[in-house]
């Protein structure tokens, strides 16, 4: 149990040796510095886009679906089509 401990420690001083010391939080020193305009593109632009499609798309169905039932009465029925319950 001691050699594999040993072993670890050998390979943390390794790492440190080649990549330096990690910052507090484990992330690059300044790797962080567009987290925070990103976070806000997405919650300004991305969102109320997104948010907007999902409305579209779920409007969109509806109708599409009241038009198709709209001409089965209207078209379909009176044609001597098909008749569905």
């Amino acid at each position: 149990m001691r050699a594999v401990a040993q072993e670890r420690e050998r390979n943390r001083e390794r790492s440190r040796e080649r990549h330096g010391p990690k910052a507090p939080g484990g992330d690059a020193p300044g790797g962080g510095c567009l987290a925070a305009p990103v976070r806000w593109v997405v919650l300004i632009l991305v969102l109320p886009v997104r948010a907007v499609w999902d409305v579209l798309v779920a409007a969109l169905k509806g109708l599409g679906k009241g038009l198709l039932w709209l001409a089965e009465r209207l078209v379909a029925r009176p044609a001597g089509g098909p008749e569905r319950s």
